[in-house]
């Protein structure tokens, strides 16, 4: 899965096939939000009863059927632009195409650490590592500045953010897919833990937060940041170097932008049908896997793979952010 201003890059940009005028009256942190898509479920690491489950599921099958039901519950409910619930439905609409199109992308050069195998210790992290390479080198292309000026992750609303209601439309549309996971009675208290530790998570990890980036670099902990120092290497694939999708051995030569744009025109066209009561959303969304799609759209393992040099990257942003330690106040 790319990281999480990938993500909200990308629903920025997939906003553009909105209802005219709705995107001005979101409420736009709770579409940031929306943009971590199931992730949200993984960031549920400390509060107790917890959600994690629900971002495994999603990330295999139910995506296009848990957001057709959730937008079923919105508009039911008369949910419009100003509720910030259809804010939050609409950016967890555009991080499915994202996952679909890159996650073969960032798994072939990210590689996997297999238990047992010291050789492939220092894939530990590769993966968040290599999402957060992506989130920067994105933000400069996209944006032009330095990622250390953006503050997405810094204000994303909590549980109190949202009304009742939103609960109770975002529990029913998920137990409705996935009844097994959890009591009905505990889903809207696992979605609030999920969302707590998303906001409190995301805030430490941000691009602004650089004392607990050292923090982190003192703790063996810095994959869950963005990196501040990076070699010139051709990360992004700009050159349109062969590599092979992981799970089928099929060569590709495209960058990680074509793939990002793709994505984006995928999501616009989700967008454009959010207030469509006969649009068959769950057929636009679809329910194949959101990790590593195979011809069926089915979960499959990944059997190829280059990664770069991890443990030459990692050691030297640990460097940097441990030598510039002494100049922070």
């Amino acid at each position: 899965m790319p990281s999480q201003i990938a993500h909200i890059l990308l629903g920025r940009e997939a906003a553009q096939g909105l209802p005219d005028g709705w995107f001005p009256r979101f409420s736009e942190p709770s579409f940031r939000l929306g943009c971590q898509g199931p992730d949200v479920f993984y960031h549920n690491r400390r509060t107790k009863p917890g959600a994690f489950l629900y971002g495994t599921r999603l990330h295999r099958r139910g995506w296009g059927s848990f957001l057709a039901r959730f937008r079923r519950e919105a508009l039911d409910r008369g949910w419009g632009p100003d509720h910030p619930g259809m804010a939050f439905l609409a950016g967890q609409a555009t991080h499915g195409f994202l996952d679909r199109r890159a996650h073969p992308f960032v798994v072939y050069f990210s590689g996997w650490r297999i238990p047992g195998d010291p050789r492939t210790e220092s894939l530990r992290h590769s993966h968040a590592f290599f999402e957060r390479i992506l989130d920067v080198l994105l933000w400069k292309e996209r944006v032009g500045t330095s990622l250390a000026e953006c503050r997405w992750q810094d204000d994303l609303p909590g549980p109190g953010d949202f009304p009742p209601d939103f609960w109770t439309a975002w529990a029913e549309a998920l137990h409705e897919v996935f009844p097994q996971l959890s009591a009905r009675a505990d889903v809207e208290t696992r979605l609030k833990n999920a969302v707590s530790d998303t906001q409190g998570f995301l805030a430490f990890t941000s691009p602004t937060a650089r004392d607990h980036g050292v923090r982190a670099a003192r703790q063996g902990a810095l994959h869950w940041f963005h990196p501040q120092v990076l070699p010139d290497e051709d990360f992004l694939n700009l050159r349109h170097s062969p590599w092979r999708h992981p799970v089928t051995g099929e060569e590709h030569s495209t960058s990680f932008l074509d793939l990002y744009d793709q994505a984006v025109v995928e999501a616009q066209r989700a967008l454009a049908a959010l207030a469509d009561h006969s649009a068959d959303w769950e057929a636009m969304l679809g329910n194949g896997s959101l990790n590593l799609p195979g011809s069926e759209g089915e979960n499959s393992a990944p059997q190829f793979s280059r990664p770069w040099s991890y443990e030459e990257l990692y050691d030297r942003e640990v460097r940097a952010r441990l030598g510039e330690a002494g100049k922070l106040p």
